[in-house]
């Protein structure tokens, strides 16, 4: 065999070699169109999801989708490091945000085309629980809690507090669940309301700030005739009072189970007929962690209601950490009915286990829940 043959078959064979290469390079750089065929949740990979909620994590699957370059949930796009692609699925998280059009669609858009598939987000809504405590000072910051204030622009450029009197507060800080304002001068006694570019309409809480209907329990020391714990009114200075005298529990209890009474008198509750709409409140703070006591409350000597802090909390301990906090508890909880008459009024301090109690409560009142 001649050189010259040799030297043209290897060519041959080479050229070949390049245009098998070359035709592969063809067809990868013409991705095929992508298609959307079902949507799941990690935890769910076999379930055909049709709606979800801002923030989830999801899955996409379908086909040629490698090559993704946005992906967007009501027009809203994700942002890139939100999520990644190879063929067969996209695994992204839907966009916390509100969109400005509601289209009800999942977009991808590839090297291919666009695939759209139908699939609802579900909106939040913005929830004003209320305040942290009502009884906030003029001049100190107050605490607006709830859900979603991010979502809606209630924060410290866009969002907006007003307190009764019509007297304006700035926002200082804001989070997606709570905002913060400093109580101004010429703020009144009612309720507080929020509003942002964001709202149909403003927010107003359930409850008044400072709250002075229906306080049904004087703050004051009464002699032992009258009122069992009298010895335990006290003006301050730890912790400082927010609406003069208040109940001021220190004990430390080393045995299983012991008790105390903090007052025990008769009183008109102020309420007459079905307690649905109205709550029992009062302000609370716990100096050190509740992990053991709960308050028993009782109506003409019967148990009504067992308030056991600790447990709400899921940690199996309680503390405001020397912030006074408001309580509210259903009234339909104690007692409903209520007859026109007064009614022996106790609350009961209970020790389940060796503990060592610092708290205070003042301001005990019934009053409309909304």
């Amino acid at each position: 065999m001649s050189i010259y043959r040799i030297i043209t078959t290897g060519a041959l064979s080479l050229l070949v070699t390049f245009a098998v290469i070359s035709c592969k390079k063809d067809k990868e750089s013409a991705p095929g169109v992508p298609v959307i065929t079902r949507v799941a949740q990690p935890l769910e990979l076999s379930a055909n999801l049709k709606e979800g909620n801002l923030n989830d994590w999801l899955i996409i699957y379908g086909m040629n989708l490698s090559t993704a370059q946005q992906v967007t949930f009501n027009n809203e796009v994700v942002e890139r490091n939100d999520f990644y692609a190879v063929d067969s699925m996209i695994s992204v998280k839907i966009p916390r945000r509100i969109p400005s059009a509601v289209n009800n669609k999942i977009e991808v858009t590839t090297k291919g085309g666009v695939a759209s598939y139908d699939f609802t987000i579900n909106i939040p809504v913005l929830a004003l629980q209320g305040m942290y405590n009502e009884y906030t000072a003029i001049g100190d910051t107050l605490v607006l809690v709830g859900k979603n204030f991010d979502l809606y622009d209630v924060n410290e450029t866009e969002g907006e507090v007003t307190f009764a009197g019509n007297v304006k507060a700035p926002i200082v800080e804001a989070s997606a669940d709570a905002i913060k304002v400093v109580v101004p001068p010429g703020a009144q006694v009612g309720k507080v309301t929020i509003n942002s570019p964001k709202l149909s309409a403003p927010l107003s809480t359930d409850g008044y700030f400072r709250d002075d209907r229906n306080l049904f329990f004087p703050l004051t020391p009464y002699p032992d005739d009258e009122i069992y714990g009298g010895w335990m009114a006290s003006s301050g200075p730890v912790p400082a009072p927010i609406n003069g005298n208040y109940y001021h529990v220190v004990q430390n209890w080393d045995a299983n189970y012991q008790w105390l009474t903090l007052f025990s008198v008769p009183r008109h509750l102020g309420v007459v007929g079905a307690t649905d709409n109205y709550v029992l409140k009062f302000e609370v703070n716990a100096l050190k962690p509740i992990r053991n006591m709960q308050a028993t409350f009782y109506l003409d000597y019967g148990p009504a209601y067992q308030w056991k802090p600790f447990e709400e909390t899921g940690t199996g301990s309680f503390t405001t950490n020397g912030k006074w906090k408001t309580v509210t508890i259903p009234m339909k909880q104690l007692k409903n009915p209520i007859e026109d008459r007064a009614y022996v009024w106790q609350i009961t301090f209970d020790g389940h286990g060796p503990d060592d109690y610092d708290v205070s409560f003042c301001n005990f009142r019934i009053v409309p829940a909304k």
